[in-house]
């Protein structure tokens, strides 16, 4: 998802650089660096997005407050926000944060219009950050709710406070250009303007360390659930599960129960991606494990590889075992597609790495073209 919104700032950065250099050569390193980017995170996009349809992804829309009209951080819907305290308490919590890094970033401009030269490139970047900074406010805006319905996927983010972190990025610049003002001579007026600066930043600080430390202000029953590890994200569910819209999920069954015959079962190992278990059936018998059937969990009976069934009732794995005894191993393991995913991003890494060495490490020295001696190494490199 961030990625996605990310998309329409480079976007914008390219649209915003058109005017210096040519259009083939700006498109061409959008390219190269948008293809070496996601080829980087193939090893969790490609997983991402081959695995959607093995989940409930359109639940991400179905709930009130999971739709973007809804939970704009500005003129969010008043019914909701008090039928939702949680949802209010977190928008409001938000809201502060916007609005004290929009006091620090006009903070920083007047220290930035003051201090830095108008000629050095600082201007025109921080032009863009703070551009960047009013898209963001706009689109958590309800003003921006038309051009939510006329860009495809936008309503599908859930939040339009998404934009929060974007937002975030883009300020931190300007900031940082007006906290690396500190050190250079200035007016008593600019002094002041530092003062405040400063105090703002401490503040921001400050309040993030109340955030972390009250635990994002989560009520008692949130800390419960969380506590708990009870608490489910139905989006994130598979087909399988029969009843999975369900929210709150209790841990009733035992890691392998035994459905039907007579059998004892021994727990070895009881891990997020691997379990173990040692069978001793008396008759035959039909076993079935707490875990939904989902691409890449492999059942292996004394080293041999069996295919599960579905328990209709509750989604989780079934099999059917004669007498004798087993030693049962349920494994979470890669899917062919994680694996190519794996090693593209291995590839790419390695080749960025290489290309780095190569040129990174031993940049060609620039010659002066103004000088007569750069001239004639121009010559030469032509």
């Amino acid at each position: 998802v961030s990625a996605y919104l990310f998309s329409f700032v480079i976007l914008m950065y390219v649209a915003f650089h058109l005017g210096k250099s040519g259009m083939a050569r700006v498109l061409g390193r959008l390219v190269l660096g948008v293809s070496l980017g996601v080829s980087i995170a193939a090893f969790f996009l490609w997983p991402a997005i081959v695995e959607r349809p093995f989940v409930h992804l359109e639940y991400n829309t179905l709930l009130p407050e999971f739709n973007f009209r809804n939970t704009f951080l500005f003129f969010p819907d008043p019914g909701l926000m008090s039928a939702n305290h949680f949802q209010a308490r977190t928008l409001q919590l938000l809201r502060w944060i916007a609005l004290l890094q929009a006091a620090i970033v006009l903070n920083s401009l007047a220290i930035i219009l003051k201090v830095y030269d108008p000629k050095t490139k600082v201007r025109r970047k921080v032009l863009f950050s703070v551009g960047t900074m009013c898209g963001c406010l706009f689109m958590m805006s309800s003003l921006s709710g038309w051009i939510w319905d006329l860009v495809p996927g936008l309503p599908q983010i859930q939040f339009s406070t998404r934009w929060m972190s974007i937002l975030t990025f883009a300020s931190s610049p300007v900031i940082g250009l007006g906290i690396g003002a500190y050190t250079q001579a200035a007016s008593k007026q600019t002094k002041w303007l530092k003062l405040g600066h400063f105090s703002l930043c401490v503040a921001a600080c400050l309040f993030s360390v109340v955030i972390v430390l009250g635990g994002c202000f989560l009520g008692q029953d949130e800390e419960k659930l969380a506590a708990a590890n009870v608490y489910n994200a139905p989006e994130y569910n598979p087909n399988t599960m029969p009843n999975w819209t369900q929210r709150v999920i209790e841990k009733h069954d035992p890691p392998l129960t035994v459905m039907d015959g007579k059998a004892r079962v021994r727990i070895d190992q009881v891990q997020a991606q691997l379990r173990r278990f040692f069978v001793e059936a008396e008759t035959s018998v039909r076993l079935k494990m707490r875990l939904f059937d989902y691409p890449g969990w492999t059942i292996r009976v004394n080293e041999v590889s069996l295919k599960p069934t579905v328990d209709a009732a509750t989604g989780g794995m079934i099999i059917d075992l004669a007498p004798g005894t087993y030693d049962l191993r349920i494994e979470f393991t890669d899917t062919w597609w994680r694996r190519i995913a794996y090693r593209v991003s291995l590839l790419t890494i390695l080749f960025v790495l290489a290309y780095w060495v190569r040129y990174g490490l031993h940049p060609k020295e620039i010659p002066n073209p103004k000088s007569a001696k750069g001239n004639l190494e121009n010559k030469r490199t032509d």
